[in-house]
């Protein structure tokens, strides 16, 4: 299984080998310098772009105007 799934995974596309300069570790060497020889070229294109299909919305309620369990009435939301 593991043969199969390295064998796969040397046709996926962006699995080979880097073409620009390579970045083998967090900030691109072990100094951390985040410094490279590549240069860039201009002007930029965008070659890909996100469009959601729904707005965006929180991922949780409101916060509680009471708690029930305890009996506290008029809570206030509190940002920490």
């Amino acid at each position: 299984m593991i043969l199969v799934a390295l064998l796969v995974s040397r046709w996926l596309p962006g699995a080979g080998p880097a073409e620009a300069a390579d970045w083998p570790t967090y900030l691109a060497d072990y100094s951390r310098s985040g410094v490279t020889q590549e240069s860039l070229a201009f002007p930029f294109e965008e070659s890909w772009a996100h469009r959601s299909a729904h707005a965006p919305r929180p991922a949780w309620p409101d916060p509680a105007r009471r708690d029930v369990t305890n009996r506290h009435e008029g809570l206030r939301a509190v940002m920490t």
